[in-house]
C-alpha cells in the first residue's frame, strides 16, 4: 500500500500538471462534477437497496442478545 501511495504522490502534480496546461477551467470543473454526480447517483441506489432489504427482513421474529445465566 505504502507504493502505491508513493507512486499517487509522485504522479498527482504531473497529472495535475498536465491538466492545468492542456484543459480550460471549464473541461477542469466538468472533469469533476461528472464522477461526483455519477457517486451521488451510485450512492442512492444503495440507500434505496439497503432500506428495500431492510423492510423485507422485517418478517424475522427479532432476537434477544442476552447471554444464558
Amino acid at each position: 500500500m505504502m507504493g502505491v501511495a508513493r507512486g499517487g504522490a509522485i504522479l498527482s502534480p504531473i497529472v495535475a500538471g498536465y491538466a492545468l496546461s492542456v484543459m480550460t477551467p471549464r473541461t477542469m470543473c466538468l472533469a469533476v462534477i461528472v464522477p461526483l454526480v455519477l457517486a451521488a447517483v451510485a450512492a442512492e441506489f444503495l440507500m434505496r437497496v439497503t432500506r428495500a432489504v431492510e423492510t423485507g427482513a422485517s418478517n424475522v421474529e427479532p432476537r434477544t442478545l442476552v447471554a444464558p445465566e
